[in-house]
């Protein structure tokens, strides 16, 4: 009797586990809650200008050497886009959607997508004439930093620094060609570090 008793303690006991097991399961990693970034819905974009001073940056630079026998030198010397970010001090929102809403607010100052310098250079010196020489064809864009404030939708205020570039310079020099003084800062800088 004693040992029916503890087979049937023993069952009732399994049941349990049984039913306690299935009515209380353990919920999947994936229903983890939303994280604070994808919970923000902007509601506004603030930006204070110049947290740093902007500097001209050179995105790309292409060489081209030409010789009296039409042999030629074609040689990238620099291809760096400037990709803008945004460095949050805390949970951020979307990166992507702060730096649209800045580039409608704030017109051409604050750019949302990279400055790829390469290909605008290369249009540029297809339309100079090919004679002996060298040409130094380049890109730059000024590269700034700005303090953002991004206020949510349930009201949470989220800061970070957001980097970006502005007014896109694109041109070419001749080596051994006199600027002169009122050359642009960014021509002198092609032909004195690239010629």
């Amino acid at each position: 009797m004693k040992t029916t008793m503890i087979a049937v303690a023993v069952a009732a006991l399994a049941a349990m586990t049984a039913c306690t097991a299935t009515d209380s399961p353990t919920p999947p990693a994936s229903s983890a809650a939303a994280s604070p970034q994808a919970a923000c819905r902007l509601d506004r974009v603030t930006l204070t200008t110049g947290t740093a001073p902007a500097e001209q940056v050179l995105t790309a630079v292409r060489r081209i050497k030409v010789a009296d026998t039409a042999e030629y030198e074609n040689t990238v010397l620099i291809d760096q886009p400037v990709v803008p970010t945004v460095s949050w001090t805390g949970p951020g929102a979307d990166t992507q959607a702060v730096l649209e809403a800045l580039a409608l607010q704030h017109g051409d100052e604050v750019a949302a997508a990279p400055h790829q310098g390469l290909p605008s250079v290369d249009a540029f010196l297809s339309g100079i004439e090919s004679k002996a020489g060298t040409l130094i064809g380049y890109a730059a864009v000024m590269r700034q930093s700005h303090t953002v404030t991004v206020t949510c939708a349930d009201g949470r205020s989220l800061s970070g620094a957001v980097t970006s570039w502005s007014r896109p310079d694109i041109g070419a020099v001749r080596c051994g060609l006199d600027l002169g003084a009122d050359a642009p800062a960014v021509a002198l800088r092609a032909q004195r570090e690239f010629c």
